[in-house]
């Protein structure tokens, strides 16, 4: 498990943008503008599943 801090960006539409710093990203497989699918959980984690 990888923790760091990301910044989300929200439109009025519900299109968005997540910010993932380098550091966080490092070892995980998503590339630059692919979409993904973001699930808060109850715990208070994301879970990002690739779509």
């Amino acid at each position: 498990m990888k923790k760091g801090t990301c910044k989300f960006y929200v439109d009025r539409d519900g299109a968005g943008r997540i910010y993932v710093p380098k550091g966080v990203t490092g070892d995980l497989p998503f590339v630059h503008g692919e979409q993904l699918k973001i699930t808060l959980r109850d715990d208070g984690s994301l879970l990002v599943e690739k779509l």
